[in-house]
C-alpha cells in the first residue's frame, strides 16, 4: 500500500505478502510436526550447515582434515560432530515451527478485517 493511499485502508488488513504466507502455512500445517522439524531442520539446516562447513575444511587443507580423522579419536569426534549439528538443526526446526505456528495464529486472528 501506498503511503498516502487512504482507501479501502483498514489498519489490520493483511498483505498480499502476508496472505501468501497463510496460503503457504496452511500446506505445512497439514505435515505432521515431527516431519516438518526432520525435514526442515534436521536435514536441511543441520545436515547441509555440516557438509558446508566439512567441505570448506577438506578444500582448505585436506592433509591436515584427512589426517585429523583417520585416527579413532578423530572417527569419534566426527561422530560428536554430527551428533552436535544434527541436534543442533532439530532446535533450528522446532524453534522455526513454533515461530511459523505463532506467526500463523496472530495472522488468522487479523484475517477477518
Amino acid at each position: 500500500m501506498a503511503f498516502n493511499d487512504f482507501r479501502n485502508y483498514h489498519p489490520y488488513r493483511l498483505t498480499p505478502r502476508q496472505r501468501k504466507f497463510l496460503k503457504h502455512w496452511e500446506k505445512r500445517r497439514t505435515i505432521p510436526k515431527w516431519k516438518y522439524i526432520l525435514f526442515h531442520g534436521v536435514l536441511r539446516e543441520g545436515l547441509v550447515c555440516m557438509l558446508v562447513i566439512k567441505l570448506l575444511q577438506f578444500v582448505f587443507d585436506p592433509q591436515a582434515f584427512i589426517g585429523f580423522y583417520v585416527n579413532p579419536m578423530g572417527v569419534l569426534f566426527m561422530l560428536l560432530e554430527v551428533c552436535f549439528w544434527l541436534g543442533g538443526g532439530g532446535i533450528i526446526g522446532w524453534f522455526k515451527h513454533r515461530s511459523f505456528e505463532t506467526e500463523y495464529e496472530m495472522l488468522k486472528s487479523m484475517e477477518h478485517f
